[in-house]
């Protein structure tokens, strides 16, 4: 059975997931199309001049933009900021930089603040995140005490202009596996289907990394098959197709 799997990660992450994606393609009858649906735009913001309390991040892409930055950087040294997270892979980021870093055992945003409020008293503290977060986790602590204030370091834009040959794969594989790493990836592509005139079919399955995605797609596709990964890393997503394969 023919298997095309469509990976929708931005173009910047591509050079990274190509390799993951590279012992799938070894069987004959697996196509691999990369649709990037989000580009990120970084935004011109002033880290606060004084140490936060604690600073919050929950996305690797926050860690990528902080880190491009060696004034901030630099910055972050010197006042000897305290990061918390959840992702291992943003605490390896945060650690390879000599940077003060804790991680809890959380799968998604929602659990974060939970996390949060168990393992830390309400306090001052800094969000690092996109323009619209997935979970507005400064929000949430806020309506239990914390002082939580959101830096956006990017902005996240949908790409919906999708070539014609990538809809005719989708209308003709036997079996399409859609990998999401967002919400807004998701919210991306259903845009994208609409102004190509096009809906999910039966042969479709959606893989989401984690449980503010799932609620994404059952959003806008409830009639959809969707495999939830264990752990919010692309590489558990690929090891889901694998077993699907």
């Amino acid at each position: 059975m023919s298997t095309t799997i469509v990976w929708t990660r931005s173009q910047s992450d591509w050079s990274h997931d190509r390799k993951l994606l590279q012992p799938l393609t070894l069987a004959s009858d697996v196509d691999i199309l990369h649709l990037p649906l989000i580009t990120f735009r970084p935004l011109t913001v002033e880290l606060p001049s004084r140490s936060p309390g604690l600073c919050l991040v929950s996305s690797q892409k926050s860690v990528q933009i902080l880190m491009a930055n060696s004034q901030w950087v630099k910055h972050i040294k010197q006042h000897a900021w305290q990061f918390v997270t959840f992702g291992r892979k943003t605490e390896a980021a945060l650690k390879a930089e000599g940077l003060a870093v804790q991680r809890l055992e959380a799968k998604n945003g929602l659990d974060f603040i939970e996390q949060l409020r168990v393992h830390f008293p309400a306090q001052d503290a800094l969000y690092l995140c996109a323009q619209q977060p997935a979970v507005a986790i400064d929000k949430h602590l806020n309506q239990h005490g914390w002082q939580v204030e959101r830096l956006a370091l990017y902005q996240s834009v949908n790409n919906t202009g999708w070539n014609k040959g990538l809809l005719a794969k989708l209308g003709v594989s036997q079996r399409v596996f859609i990998c999401f790493a967002s919400p807004s990836a998701c919210e991306s592509f259903a845009e994208g289907l609409k102004l190509a005139g096009m809906t999910a079919t039966q042969h479709w399955t959606f893989f989401s990394i984690g449980a503010t995605t799932s609620s994404a797609c059952r959003r806008l596709w409830p009639e959809a098959r969707l495999i939830e990964a264990s752990e919010p890393l692309m590489e558990s997503i690929v090891d889901l197709i694998r077993q699907q394969i």
